[in-house]
Formats: structure tokens, C-alpha cells, sequence
């Protein structure tokens, strides 16, 4: 889909905004049964039809102290050489309005997202590229069919990447701020990178990173054994869709191939962090997934030490294998991921990250405590210090479930960046704020 056809997205949902609400309005007066009611959104029903819509607004809004520790924290720079200090902000990381619904007796599902998203809050942030996150955008748009018994389904349309576990959780689902380092790492937006490579200045365009946060258009299948709530849940899913390649248009093709199997206890929920539900019986999880991504672009090589470039085509591979437990206020939750990009040479090169996530519930349902080890470690090919860490406290306040909280996070950073000089940045993060869904 070339950039023309991506501007007319705004005009399409807001024509499509003005279509439902037509809609609700004859709906209202033409049928007396109809039900509009507030439930963490606005619903409407029309049961004569087997029509739902539900309108909601999500916001999320913090405030964070970065402060740089390492000796040489004053020669920190950012992608376009911009130095990177110590700093306060207040950020809007996700404002959104939502419609969805059903129809045809839920036989069919929609769903519409628009408004600003930044998805990394993570130290990663302060040194990516990461304008486009604050502009107001088409963030999703997708129409599913689901088989009569709800154990099939396949969504057409603008979507998110449903790879591995953490990455699938919506920001109000998640007992940190922000996603992993090894997440954050891999959907950062390094973009162009001016290297100097003797007296001539070189664009770079690091292929390795998998953008797997931002939503691609494509179709998706899912297949799921059960749904009984009693038995154990497989899931299977499959897809293909047109990866995003690089903003700045250096990228003129990237096709991306999914697939996914997962299995879990009847009531662990995969897109829920944390056991706010208090689960009387152990809860587990385990999944595999991986997707496969064919790029050609005029500018892929990774940051290499001698400054070379190649042209041509990369093939990029991401894996992520998970585990995760839920019993009575308590959550585990771990994750492996592998980041490998082929170049067709001796310059290909192997990213590994992880993560282990602990959580309890102090007070049941209301207050958790939760702390996240994660690593990320560089190929050799594009790091000479290799090794990434994040050590992070949280402290969540449920005032009503996972639709309004209170969040605090402190997160200690020590990273080694694949930057014009090899940056190593240490740093410690602080972040509270609040997060709404109205």
C-alpha cells in the first residue's frame, strides 16, 4: 500500500464514524428494544438483529525522571546526533478512540482504533526515532469472521502482530509501563543513521529491527480447540501480511509470514498480565511463534565497525518461545526471543533477548508489586559490547480492574547502543502516571 493510499485512512474512519452513529440513531428509533448503556464505554445493543457496538476512549498519560549515571553520559546522542541528557517530560503515551462491535449474531466482529500510540517508554525511547509515535494516525482497522462455534476465525485488515506473549498485551493489561527491553529493542526506530566511514557520511538502515508493535495489513487465521472452560486451550495461528518495512521509504518491499501455536489452562488469559483475578487453581501458559520477513531495500546492512553498506535483499527471522503461571495473587511470566537477519553472507547476524516477570497481588485485586529482570544481547556483527540489561519495579493501583490504574516504575538501564560510537548508556528511569479506559 503506497503513502497515498495511507493518508486517506483518516478520511475513511471518520466517514465510517459517521456511518455508526447514523446507524445508532435509526436503530434507536426504529426499534423499542434497543439497550444503550455505559459499560467502561458507551454499548449499544439491538438484540431483533444481533447488533453490538461499544465506543470507548483510552488514555494513558505519565510522568518521567531520567537520569544518566555512566562517566560518559555527557557524549550521548540520539540517531540524528542530537545529545542525550538527563530530562523530565510529560508524556501522552496512548490516546485512542475505539469503536467495535458484532453483528449477524456475532458472526462477524470489528474493530477501529484511531489516535497517537508510543508504544516504547522504555530508556531505548530516548535515543530511536520516535516523532511518528505523537502524530494522530489509523492505529488499527479490521473486520473477523467467527465460525459458529467460536473456534475459528480469520481477521482481514490493519492489525497487530500477534507474536509471542508480552508483545500481544494491550498497555492496560500490563504490570509495567512499558514493554521488555528485548521488545523495545526490536520495535525501536533507529531510522537513518548518519555514520562516518572516512570523509563520506553513509545512510544506515538497521534491518534487524521487527516493528512487531506497529500493525500491518494482512489476513490472519486462528483455530482453537476448546472452549468449554474446563479443558486445556490449543491455539493455532497463521497469516500473512505486508510488514512495515522503513518509514523513511527505503524499503520497497517486506512481506511478513506468521505462525503461532499456543496452549494454556482454561482460565489463563494470554492478554492479561498478572493474576488480578485471583485464580484458585493453578493457571498456565506455553507458546511458540515465529515470523518470517522477506525485505528489498536500497539500504540494509546492519551497523557494522568498518562502515560497509550492501544492497539488495535480507531475509529477517523472529522466534519467541514463553511460559508463564497464575495462582492466587502471584504471576510468572518469561519469555525468550531470537532476532536473526540473513544478508546472504559472513555479515548475517543473531540478536537473542529475554525476560523473567514476577507479580503479587498484596492486596487482592486492587495493589500488586511486580519486578522484571530482561537482557538483550548484540551479534557480533553489530556491537562491540554486546550485552544489554533492565532491572524494574512496579507498583499498580486497580481502582476499577485493568480499566482505570494507577502505575509507578522505577527501572534501572544498562545498554550498549550500535550508534555511531558504540554508545554505553546507564540510566535510571522513573515513571507514574495513570492509565483509563472510559
Amino acid at each position: 500500500m503506497d503513502m497515498n493510499s495511507l493518508r486517506l485512512f483518516p478520511k475513511l474512519f471518520f466517514k465510517l464514524l459517521s456511518f455508526l452513529l447514523l446507524l445508532i440513531v435509526q436503530a434507536t428509533v426504529s426499534y423499542a428494544d434497543t439497550k444503550i448503556y455505559y459499560d467502561n464505554g458507551t454499548k449499544i445493543e439491538q438484540t431483533d438483529i444481533g447488533f453490538e457496538l461499544k465506543l470507548r476512549t483510552e488514555i494513558a498519560t505519565y510522568f518521567s525522571n531520567t537520569s544518566f549515571t555512566n562517566a560518559h553520559k555527557n557524549q550521548l546522542t540520539d540517531t540524528e546526533g542530537n545529545n542525550v541528557s538527563n530530562s523530565n517530560s510529560f508524556d501522552i503515551a496512548h490516546a485512542t478512540f475505539v469503536i467495535a462491535g458484532n453483528f449477524e449474531n456475532k458472526r462477524f466482529s470489528f474493530f477501529t482504533e484511531y489516535g497517537i500510540d508510543d508504544c516504547d517508554l522504555t530508556l531505548i525511547h530516548d535515543f530511536s526515532d520516535h516523532d511518528s509515535a505523537d502524530d494522530m494516525r489509523l492505529l488499527e482497522s479490521w473486520i473477523q469472521w467467527n465460525s459458529p462455534n467460536n473456534r475459528a476465525k480469520i481477521r482481514v485488515g490493519k492489525q497487530m502482530v500477534p507474536f509471542g506473549l508480552q508483545n500481544g498485551i494491550h498497555d492496560n493489561d500490563g504490570q509495567f509501563i512499558s514493554k521488555s527491553l528485548p521488545l523495545a529493542i526490536l520495535n525501536a526506530d533507529f531510522g537513518n543513521v548518519k555514520v562516518q566511514n572516512g570523509a563520506k557520511t553513509i545512510n544506515h538502515f538497521w534491518t534487524s529491527t521487527a516493528h512487531l508493535e506497529e500493525r500491518n495489513i494482512g489476513i490472519i487465521g486462528q483455530s482453537e480447540n476448546t472452549n468449554d472452560g474446563k479443558s486445556t486451550k490449543y491455539i493455532w495461528t497463521t497469516g500473512v501480511l505486508n510488514g512495515n518495512g522503513d518509514e523513511n521509504g527505503n524499503s520497497d518491499k517486506y512481506l511478513l509470514g506468521l505462525l503461532g501455536v499456543s496452549a494454556a489452562s482454561a482460565n489463563y488469559d494470554r492478554h492479561d498480565e498478572g493474576d488480578r483475578d485471583f485464580s484458585n487453581e493453578l493457571e498456565w501458559t506455553t507458546g511458540i511463534s515465529a515470523t518470517v520477513g522477506r525485505l528489498e531495500t536500497d539500504l540494509i546492512h546492519p551497523f557494522l565497525a568498518n562502515g560497509t553498506i550492501k544492497r539488495g535483499k535480507a531475509t529477517i527471522l523472529n522466534g519467541a518461545v514463553d511460559f508463564g503461571i497464575k495462582y492466587k495473587g502471584f504471576s510468572w511470566q518469561n519469555e525468550f526471543i531470537m532476532n536473526f537477519a540473513d544478508f546472504g553472507g559472513a555479515d548475517d547476524n543473531r540478536n537473542l533477548g529475554y525476560y523473567t516477570q514476577l507479580g503479587y497481588f498484596i492486596i487482592p485485586k486492587e495493589q500488586e508489586i511486580a519486578f522484571r529482570f530482561a537482557g538483550f544481547n548484540w551479534d557480533k556483527n553489530i556491537a562491540k559490547s554486546r550485552d544489554s540489561f533492565e532491572y524494574s519495579l512496579a507498583y499498580n493501583y486497580y481502582l476499577i480492574g485493568s480499566f482505570l490504574k494507577l502505575q509507578a516504575n522505577v527501572s534501572y538501564y544498562d545498554l550498549n547502543l550500535p550508534l555511531t560510537n558504540q554508545q554505553k548508556a546507564q540510566a535510571v528511569k522513573t515513571m507514574v502516571g495513570v492509565n483509563g479506559v472510559f
